[in-house]
């Protein structure tokens, strides 16, 4: 039910080609709830991989993968925890915009869910749309 909670999210991150076309990144990002409840603050951690499964000479496109984790100032979703885990998995499009930087964009199913770690556990699923800039060295 999307009708009450709403968020967003800013962060940053870095990966690591160690196969040709599959990355592996870790991300850190800060985000706000807008929620039935209190609204909460957050800070997460992602660990991500990425596999470009078609390239071109300038764009690809990929799926990822991952988990993470999340504290927030309250519970997210209300009535669950302050201490989440966050899988998710989906799909991008990358665009060289110049030698070494690419534009992204995509979308992903990304889960809030504490695992059964408290009494409650309401869980949150969303889809997630972003997009950034990446730079290689």
């Amino acid at each position: 039910n999307f009708d009450h909670d709403n968020f967003g999210k800013i962060g940053g991150g870095v990966d690591w080609f160690f196969l040709d076309n599959i990355s592996m990144g870790l991300t850190l990002d800060g985000s706000y709830y807008d929620q039935i409840g209190e609204n909460a603050w957050g800070i997460g951690l992602n660990l991500l991989f990425r596999w470009h499964f078609l390239t071109g000479e300038k764009w690809s496109i990929y799926i990822d993968g991952g988990c993470g984790i999340l504290g927030t100032t309250n519970d997210v979703p209300f009535n669950g925890s302050s201490f989440n885990f966050t899988p998710q998995a989906g799909a991008g499009f990358t665009y060289e915009i110049c030698e070494g930087t690419r534009l992204m964009t995509g979308a992903r199913w990304y889960h809030i869910s504490n695992a059964r770690t408290y009494s409650e556990n309401p869980g949150l699923d969303a889809m997630q749309l972003y997009g950034g800039v990446t730079f290689s060295f």
